[in-house]
């Protein structure tokens, strides 16, 4: 078996391996092989023994010779599997117990040597070959791990800006004097970059606004919680100071796109924002680029609010200008954002601006909205705000 030492190639990947076979010749043969590559091994001259050595060893690889005494080698390969499933076990057999090599190979992914070995380089390579795969498994496990946690941690972080973003939302169906306001926001994503709000400023006036922030995520909701909060402060203003700010919808864009960027945050934001008068039902109003433009239903037909106005947040010279309207004794205003458009299979943008018109009751609206919901596909947050009063609320 002399003849059979040899170095057998470059460096390799040093491995614990235990070898069970029962002929000290090759027992010995094999090992000064793996040492001289710079494996640490230990033999075993029987089944229950290596058993035993397996336990206190953590070898991670086994060379078994099949024909041993007492508990033969299929016997002990079922307890390695048990014992320790992830170790390569190699099965040793003579030419003369080609079926019993075949048998343990069928129980499970083993390779297979054959005695007598015709050089060393056949043995270096099984071996090397299934102590790399055993620890390219065992770093795929563990990166699998890590990324299970890594995942989870992620899941754990977005439940929970979910759960604070979601208390930044008013009432989903508020109402003030005559007026009726809901909203649905639906995230492409966990988090959701589109934001609404409405709230009483005092007992004349009521105010709301849609806003839809670049991008989707994570980062574009961080975004509507820094809106949220300028326009509480703007809020503020205005019961500390009595600043109209927060009724001047073109003021109020403008002082908001000096304060986004400001903050350099590299993201804008197009968005609606209203002012009704509730004694004298009228609707001031100024827009951000918005788009779609707010659609207000009422018995004369569907009136698109376009406004001129170009996004917050994105250029320092952005202009903005206000409209004030007479309201309908019966209307429904529907504030979208363009994650409406993008959730429907329409050719062109014509032909959904024309479908958004088209949503004249609440049912169809209902529909829309519950399509957009069981869409888990949607490539765009999609927000729809209403504002009603009268017969259309």
């Amino acid at each position: 078996m002399s003849n059979l030492i040899s170095n057998a190639g470059g460096a390799a990947q040093q491995g614990r391996v235990l070898i069970i076979d029962d002929d000290p010749q090759v027992s010995l043969a094999f090992r000064r092989i793996l040492e001289r590559r710079g494996h640490e091994v230990f033999t075993s001259a029987a089944g229950c023994d290596g058993l035993a050595k397996a336990q206190e060893q953590a070898p991670e690889l086994i060379l078994l010779d099949l024909n041993l005494p007492v508990m033969g080698g299929l016997e002990a390969l079922g307890h390695f599997s048990r014992l320790c499933p992830d170790v390569p076990v190699i099965i040793v057999s003579g030419s003369g117990t080609m079926s019993d090599a075949i048998q343990a190979l069928k129980a499970g992914d083993t390779d297979y040597l054959i005695k007598p070995l015709p050089e060393s380089s056949a043995l270096v390579h099984t071996v090397e070959a299934n102590l790399e795969r055993a620890r390219l498994a065992r770093q795929n496990r563990r990166i699998r791990h890590e990324l299970d946690l890594y995942d989870a941690q992620i899941r754990e972080d977005e439940e929970a800006g979910r759960k604070v973003q979601a208390r930044l939302f008013p009432q989903p169906d508020w109402s003030v004097g005559q007026y009726r306001f809901r909203h649905r926001v639906i995230p492409s994503l966990f988090l959701s970059g589109d934001f609404v709000d409405y709230f009483a400023v005092n007992a004349q006036f009521a105010v709301f606004y849609c806003a839809d922030v670049s991008g989707h995520g994570v980062s574009s909701a961080l975004v509507t919680v820094l809106l949220k909060g300028l326009i509480t402060k703007y809020r503020e203003r205005d019961q500390d100071r009595h600043d109209r700010l927060i009724l001047k919808p073109e003021r109020l864009l403008a002082q908001l796109n000096r304060d986004i960027l400001q903050e350099e945050l590299g993201k804008h934001l197009t968005m609606f924002y209203g002012v009704l008068d509730l004694s004298a039902h009228t609707l001031c109003y100024a827009s951000g680029g918005h788009y779609p433009p707010p659609l207000l239903f009422s018995e004369s037909g569907v009136q698109p609010m376009n406004q001129p106005g170009m996004a917050v947040g994105l250029f320092p010279f952005a202009t903005f200008s206000a409209e004030t309207m007479a309201l309908p004794e019966a209307f429904r205003l529907l504030v979208f954002s363009d994650g409406a458009l993008d959730a429907l299979a329409l050719p062109t943008p014509e032909a959904k601006l024309d479908y958004l018109k088209s949503l004249v009751t609440r049912e169809l609206l209902q529909r829309f909205v519950e399509d957009a919901e069981s869409n888990k596909h949607l490539p765009d947050d999609f927000t729809v705000l209403s504002v009603s009063r009268g017969g259309m609320s």
